[in-house]
């Protein structure tokens, strides 16, 4: 009997060879738009979640529109961390992250006095200031905080 339907199911498919070609076509796409919307969003949900408290850790992102074009941008002005801790409610903590990535490398090191103490060719370097620590975990290797 399974081998009875098989035949008409296969006569039905050669007969009807457009409407199989639609049907298939659409199953085909319909999975694989559903396995690229699993991808993305998979990999949107999976950045730092490592860290212990990922759920209530947000970003600024600076929006800037020139000549009709929108981008986002990492970085933002100076003062809105102390703006944001000052002025927004339920903040526990804020920290500030800047790279030096398309500007000069050097860094210079002075200490209280504003005395240089070195000077230093470094490129793709990460600055941030104390509180940086208190919202991300890191395991050490060598050292402390």
């Amino acid at each position: 009997m399974l081998s009875n339907y098989i035949k008409i199911t296969l006569r039905n498919l050669i007969k009807n060879k457009s409407q199989t070609l639609i049907n298939v076509g659409g199953l085909t796409l319909g999975i694989l738009c559903a396995i690229v919307i699993f991808g993305a969003i998979q990999y949107d949900l999976s950045f730092d979640t490592w860290h212990t408290d990922g759920d209530r850790i947000y970003r600024v992102v600076r929006v800037e529109e020139d000549f009709g074009r929108t981008s986002y941008g990492r970085g933002h002005i100076y003062p809105l961390t102390e703006a944001i801790r000052q002025d927004v409610s339920g903040i526990e903590d804020i920290t500030i992250v800047d790279t030096n990535y398309g500007n000069d490398p050097v860094i210079t090191l002075r200490d209280d006095n504003g005395t240089i103490l070195k000077k230093l060719k470094q490129e793709n370097v990460a600055f941030f200031d104390q509180d940086y620590f208190d919202i991300f975990n890191y395991e050490w290797l060598a050292g402390d905080r």
